[in-house]
């Protein structure tokens, strides 16, 4: 864990890009879709967000050493919530995408490749085929 958080890049210009998009997305995006969805009264929320919002920006700009921790949790955050959804959604896929495959291909019948099948019906020892071919050096320089 503190690998991770010493290997955060907290330069000022990180930390102003931060605080721009906190300030884009919580003080005027955010307060834009208020406004949109109920009309334009300023309500106390959307002063709130804007008010909060500002404040991180000035702070961001002006006092790095200030937000250099904020700055680096929000990444430590960041960086769990991408281990975890990395996860989930290559669980996701395997599941709604590879599990319905499977299943066709078995109920189908073509559930292996065609060497596989003619293992099963040999009744082999192994998977391994023969081949007649005698090694040459050209096999090796030119193999597809």
């Amino acid at each position: 864990m503190k690998q991770l958080w010493n290997n955060i890049d907290a330069s000022p210009k990180k930390i102003r890009e931060f605080g721009l998009v906190i300030f884009v997305v919580v003080g005027l995006i955010i307060p834009a879709i208020i406004f949109y969805k109920h009309g334009i009264h300023i309500s106390n929320t959307v002063m709130y967000l804007f008010s909060f919002s500002s404040i991180f920006f000035i702070a961001s700009a002006f006092f790095h050493s200030i937000m250099r921790p904020i700055y680096k949790s929000w990444m430590l955050l960041a960086l769990g919530m991408g281990f975890v959804m990395t996860r989930v959604i290559i669980t996701l896929v395997y599941l709604l995408l590879m599990t319905p495959i499977g299943l066709i291909r078995r109920l189908s019948g073509s559930e292996t490749p065609k060497d596989i099948r003619n293992f099963k019906k040999n009744d082999s020892v192994s998977y391994w085929i023969l081949r007649d071919d005698p090694y040459s050096k050209e096999s090796t320089e030119r193999q597809f």
